[in-house]
């Protein structure tokens, strides 16, 4: 018990220290992670500052060396002024998602940050984000300067081209903005884009509303037939003011809706594949801590813990397809093609997680299975050696047997312990196997309290088999020291007789498969061995007693004589028969392991296939996910179809095997998985066909659905468009 108690203090000491490690590890993984974090956002942060910088000294330098708006500034020279600050006007707008992004990024670090540190990046980062608005509005006002003065200077005919170049301008910078992208920071240049020519046209609603007023004057005034021109083209303005105002904001709603959507789905992108990350990392430290039911039920915990993770993470990844589809109706093919290769790799690692954790969770099972057998076995068989070791010390003395009668009823009963003994031998050989099997494929803490228990179990049981051959030996000296050669002979060669058909039955079929069976028939033949070995002495006191009698009396009588030569060659045919039946078994056993091995393999494919088709479920949408899943699917099918003919003469080879050994039932371990495997085969064959057919009918209905679409798109520009590209052309 103080071995036990020992082992156990230690198995707990390295269970903390392992923890201990283990936390440790983590808190390092977290420290690293911020520490690159920070890094990463450091050097951007760094790279930004430069540049931003660099941009506000090339302002202020345009800035400051531009002429000044004076009501003495000629024309020409106004519209070179107007140009120049409109190409100022969008270097600031360019600039606004850096500065944005700037502006994210000195937060996102501020968060890491010692807070002794924060107000310092807080100061710089102010004065260049606020050196950043201060030239925007320079920017800003100068362009009302330069539009008011041409108002008071500049003729109406010279300020109306003007404007309707302005617009046209910023036309043109709306069709050069029209593409969309899934990347969030294009996303919000486009939209910064968009704003600026909105806050273009508010800042220039001013001098269109004084130029309409002056039209209106003119027209008022003109003599009839002669405003004409004027009014076409002040309405032409008024249209293309109102087309360039309305496409502006409904580009606007239509970027800040797709902006939600990319950053939505991109931070989903993140989360799942985080939460996949996770889920493998956790499953991976997950090694069944074979022979050990306390610990086997703590990791049962454990993936009861990740199965209910996988259950809130698996709609999770469902809304993540459902995003990325949203948003790839919006962008182009190749951005389109990315989301969905993201949005597979997410289905694809946790497709790989459920695997894993169905892998986890059948090894757990069957550790645990074995544990509890294992510990079962064991303690019974302790307390069985108890009980043994109290009745073989309660037999009464050899010395106290003084008749021939009394050494026989002894000997009786020693060989009925002697049976149970043996009876039960063949168990505690089964536990030993079990116990070097556990604490092979255990870590060396784990496996030294495995093999604790096993080593004063066989400790005991040698001891214990001992004693009874000393008991053995001792009746049989005391039979030969009354002159009864002849009943030591007779007792032996009883034995013999009894052990030789005792190893004919547990001699397995040259045919045989099932490894257990084959096990057990070695445990048996382990029990037996030594059951053997113990008579060597038994053996060889009846024949020097034999030699002694010789020596002394001259000859033993022919009976005698008889009777000892027929033990003897007993004797040599149990040894003959023990070593070749260790032959046969080791050949069966390896021959077993095998056909088990090759069963083993087959039935863990026939589960991953089933699995992999079960998950093979058709989620429509876009021709390219569903040609992606039927691709995915045509691999799957391959795989079947090359592992379909090996598989069958497989089953048909066990079938034929079960029919020849119909002595066995089906009961055996063969015939209940050989049935399994048909089944599950059968029930593979089936979901093939189901799937196959149910993702070509997915793809067949997305490709519809989008031929629909592109018709009915073509419908609407062919019935709106012509009028809008007429009425461009016409300014």
């Amino acid at each position: 018990m103080e071995g036990n108690e020992a082992n156990d203090k230690i198995s707990d000491t390295v269970d903390e220290g392992k923890e201990l490690v283990e936390e440790v590890m983590s808190l390092c993984a977290d420290r690293t992670e911020t520490l690159e974090r920070a890094l990463a956002l450091m050097e951007q942060l760094t790279a930004q500052f430069d540049e931003l910088n660099k941009w506000l000294d090339q302002m202020d330098g345009e800035l400051q060396g531009a002429a000044s708006v004076t009501t003495a500034t000629p024309a020409a020279e106004l519209r070179e002024m107007h140009d120049h600050n409109e190409e100022l006007a969008r270097s600031v707008a360019a600039y606004r998602p850096i500065i944005e992004g700037f502006k994210s990024d000195v937060g996102a670090l501020e968060e890491i940050l010692a807070e002794d540190q924060s107000p310092l990046l807080e100061s710089v980062a102010g004065e260049l984000v606020q050196g950043y608005e201060d030239v925007r509005e320079a920017v800003r006002a100068r362009g009302h300067a330069i539009d008011n003065m041409m108002g008071a200077t500049i003729g109406f005919g010279e300020r109306l081209e003007t404007l309707v170049a302005n617009l046209q301008g910023a036309a043109d910078r709306l069709k050069e903005n029209e593409g969309i992208s899934a990347d969030p920071s294009v996303l919000e240049s486009r939209l910064a884009e968009n704003r600026s020519i909105v806050e273009s046209l508010k800042d220039k609603q001013n001098a269109y509303d004084a130029l309409k007023q002056t039209a209106n004057e003119l027209l008022a005034t003109a003599p009839e037939g002669t405003g004409g021109d004027v009014e076409n083209k002040l309405n032409r303005l008024d249209k293309l003011w109102k087309e360039i105002e309305r496409e502006a904001q409904d580009r606007g709603v239509v970027l800040e809706d797709v902006l939600e959507k990319a950053k939505h789905f991109w931070s989903e992108l993140d989360s799942c594949q985080k939460a996949v990350d996770d889920l493998r990392n956790r499953l991976e430290l997950v090694e069944p801590a074979t022979g050990h039911p306390e610990q086997l039920e703590e990791q049962q915990q454990i993936m009861a813990q990740v199965a209910n993770e996988m259950e809130r993470t698996r709609p999770r990844i469902e809304a993540l397809s459902i995003a990325g589809q949203q948003l790839a109706g919006y962008v182009p093919d190749d951005e389109k093609a990315v989301i969905e290769s993201q949005v597979a790799n997410v289905r694809g690692g946790f497709s790989t997680i459920t695997g894993l954790f169905a892998e986890k969770k059948r090894d757990l099972i069957a550790a645990m299975k074995e544990a509890m057998a294992f510990h079962g076995d064991l303690q019974s068989l302790m307390k069985w050696l108890d009980t043994a070791e109290g009745r073989l010390l309660k037999m009464a003395p050899v010395e106290h047997a003084k008749q021939m009668t009394e050494i026989g009823h002894m000997l009786d009963e020693l060989h009925r312990f002697k049976d149970e003994v043996d009876e039960r031998g063949v168990a505690k050989e089964q536990v030993v196997a079990t116990a070097l099997q556990l604490a092979a494929d255990a870590p060396p803490h784990l496996a030294a309290t495995v093999r604790q228990p096993v080593a004063e179990l066989n400790g005991r049981w040698t001891r214990l088999n001992a004693a009874l051959a000393e008991r053995e030996h001792k009746l049989e000296n005391s039979m030969l020291q009354m002159g009864k050669l002849v009943d030591a002979i007779a007792q032996l060669t009883a034995w013999m007789d009894k052990t030789k058909t005792t190893l004919r039955e547990i001699a397995p079929p040259k045919t045989a498969m099932n490894l257990r069976d084959i096990e057990i028939a070695q445990c048996k033949l382990v029990v037996l061995s030594n059951d053997v070995h113990a008579h060597q002495h038994s053996v060889d006191t009846v024949n020097n007693a034999a030699q002694q009698y010789i020596r002394t009396s001259g000859a033993l009588d022919a009976e005698t004589s008889e009777k000892l030569g027929e033990m003897n060659v007993k004797w040599e045919e149990i040894q003959k028969l023990l070593k070749s039946l260790a032959s046969e078994i080791e050949i069966s056993k390896k021959e077993a392991e095998n056909v088990g091995g090759e069963v083993e393999r087959w039935q863990r494919w026939l589960e991953e296939t089933e699995a992999a088709l079960q998950s093979t479920k058709p989620t429509g949408g876009l021709p390219e996910t569903a040609e992606f899943q039927l691709d995915e699917f045509k691999a799957l099918k391959q795989d079947v179809e090359t592992n379909s003919q090996p598989l069958e003469t497989h089953l048909t080879a066990t079938e034929r095997y079960l029919r020849e050994e119909e002595t066995q039932g089906e009961d055996t371990w063969l015939a209940k998985t050989h049935a399994t495997m048909k089944t599950k085969w059968s029930k593979v064959k089936e979901l093939l066909v189901d799937r196959e057919k149910k993702l070509q009918l997915a793809y067949e209905q997305a490709v519809a659905l989008e031929n629909a679409l592109n018709d009915m798109e073509g419908w609407i520009v062919g019935e709106f468009i012509p009028e809008n590209r007429g009425f461009r052309d016409c300014n």
